[in-house]
């Protein structure tokens, strides 16, 4: 999936990375590397509340699933 996202990320086809970045996530849910590729690609085409979005979204899935949460230092 990573090798796909890249080339056509660095040609500008944005929404075509995110198609297929989407599918990765569907098909996988905790994978991080998809997920990051989908946060780094809306972030790429300069959609910064999407890439947000997409984050906080698999921080929660991450927290309700796997009972992870964060440290206070």
């Amino acid at each position: 999936m990573t090798r796909r996202y890249h080339p056509v990320t660095v040609r500008g086809r944005y929404a075509e990375a995110v198609d297929v970045a989407m599918v990765a996530v569907e098909a996988e849910p905790l994978r991080e590397s998809a997920q990051r590729v989908l946060v780094e690609t809306h972030a790429a085409e300069g959609n910064h509340v999407e890439a947000r979005r997409s984050y906080t979204l698999y921080r929660s899935l991450v927290r309700r699933e796997l009972g992870v949460t964060r440290r206070r230092s």
